[in-house]
């Protein structure tokens, strides 16, 4: 973050995403009379190096915790951006273009301003000839907040819904369906399947 500048004797330091840039004399390193008072600048790079220390040491939301469920969120979010880069214009069932594997299969349940909903699930054969839908999540897409929340669900044979049920705490329900949705949708990108709007 400092660096000397060469001849000049001076430091510059770089800050905020404008990039400004702020320099200080480099301090005297000439055998000369001692201080036993601060510089400025060395005042300037203890109060730099205590904030760094600080913000590094911060710890991470507890795993479970509804701090962690809601970089989740965040994190689901961007990457059903990148699944459906167009979900504004999603309307009906669509089917992944490309990719490998099996095609994801995505129905818009509801469309509007602020929020989409979203029904993901596979087509999966059975053996007395028809298909099932599994895995079945629904989920909801908050675009002002960023935020995507996987809000109901079918998984492993069993229904799951955000609410919990009787026995349930809401928080560990949301988050096995969040931690599935964010596999899933890693699993789909690393597949490079993708949801366009004019796919069919």
């Amino acid at each position: 973050m400092a660096c000397p500048l060469g001849g000049d004797r001076s430091i510059q330091l770089s800050y905020g995403d404008a990039g400004r840039i702020l320099t200080w004399p480099a301090p005297d390193v000439t055998p000369a009379r001692v201080s036993s008072r601060p510089s400025p600048w060395a005042v300037m790079m203890r109060a730099i190096m205590k904030y760094q220390a600080i913000a590094t040491a911060m710890p991470a939301p507890p795993l479970r915790s509804f701090a962690a469920l809601m970089e989740l969120y965040e994190t689901n979010f961007m990457l059903m951006r990148r699944l459906m880069p167009d979900m504004a214009g999603l309307s009906g069932t669509r089917a992944s273009q490309g990719g490998e594997g099996l095609p994801l299969h995505v129905e818009v349940l509801e469309q509007g301003r602020f929020t989409t909903v979203v029904r993901l699930f596979y087509r999966l054969p059975c053996e007395d000839g028809g298909v099932r839908d599994a895995p079945d999540l629904q989920v909801r897409v908050y675009h002002d907040a960023r935020v995507a929340e996987a809000v109901a669900g079918r998984l492993r044979g069993r229904d799951c819904s955000a609410q919990g049920q009787a026995g349930e705490r809401c928080l560990d329900v949301r988050w096995r369906l969040n931690r599935f949705l964010y596999k899933w949708l890693r699993y789909l990108l690393h597949r490079q399947q993708r949801i366009e709007a004019s796919s069919g």
